[in-house]
């Protein structure tokens, strides 16, 4: 069978044209079985492979059931009328205001988890294989809020920064105050240190989609998964693994279905990897 480099489409050997699309085949169009047709994938064709891969199902599956359970968590809160009723009588107005502020928490981390539906849905769209285009340009809209929000924070921190050394160093210290001496030399640093890996981890995948979306395009050869990328994923299991303990079981399954999420999308860019190679 011929594998048409536009749109993917199955054809037979004697075709000269793509029945779906119309693109033209070369004398050299790769034909399914044997490493030799492999070896003749165009960039294109590579991309939809690897999109159609068990892992990357498997990884979107994960990651779809870790959003789940992230909702069932952010709104699992008893919130009936009666038990709102029923505390503010006993404990008064401030049970209240404290009811509403976690009311605004929850609908605060459930707006934050919208970006995980546009990511988790360019996932999906990227595996059908049919709407590429509409997955890759979720997904690039989620990392460049993700770009964002790391700017943001590090901006904050540097200009944190900048200001507590110039009010220690022109007024001669914090007045005795040693939590206001740790942020400042201890914990805005380890912010920055964490935004700026952050900010080069998005930078690079929202490079790498440019390239596979060019790859689709013009048939072009795909870029392989940065080294980086992998090991920031690796690098996030290790901590996801570290907080396991550290809630109830809502948090430990979070954290279980994280890993599973984190190493099965890595383990889907080694195998990538590997295929160029052999």
């Amino acid at each position: 069978m011929k594998i048409c480099n536009k749109c993917g489409h199955e054809n037979e050997n004697n075709e000269l044209y793509c029945r779906t699309c119309g693109h033209a085949f070369t004398l050299s169009a790769p034909k399914y079985g044997g490493k030799a047709a492999g070896a003749a994938l165009g960039g294109a064709e590579e991309v939809r492979k690897a999109l159609r891969s068990p892992l990357f199902f498997f990884a979107a599956l994960a990651f779809s059931a870790l959003l789940v359970l992230r909702f069932i968590n952010i709104f699992s809160m008893d919130i009936s009328a009666d038990n709102v009723l029923s505390s503010m009588n006993v404990y008064g107005g401030q049970y209240y205001r404290n009811f509403n502020i976690t009311l605004g928490t929850r609908a605060f981390a459930g707006c934050l988890e919208i970006l995980s539906v546009v990511f988790c849905v360019g996932l999906w769209l990227l595996r059908s294989a049919k709407s590429t285009d509409s997955g890759f340009t979720l997904i690039k809209v989620w990392t460049i809020i993700k770009i964002v929000f790391f700017g943001i924070l590090c901006a904050i921190a540097l200009v944190a920064l900048v200001c507590g050394v110039t009010s220690f160093t022109v007024f001669g210290g914090f007045d005795n105050n040693p939590g206001l001496a740790a942020a400042v030399f201890i914990i805005v640093p380890l912010l920055i240190a964490l935004t700026v890996p952050g900010i080069i981890y998005y930078v690079k995948l929202l490079l790498l989609i440019k390239s596979a979306r060019a790859a689709l395009a013009s048939d072009v050869s795909v870029k392989n998964p940065p080294n980086y990328i992998i090991a920031v994923n690796f690098i996030m299991a290790f901590a996801v693994l570290a907080q396991m303990f550290s809630g109830g079981v809502i948090m430990f399954l979070d954290c279980v279905i994280n890993i599973v999420y984190l190493l099965l999308i890595t383990l889907w860019m080694i195998k990538f990897r590997q295929s160029r190679i052999s």
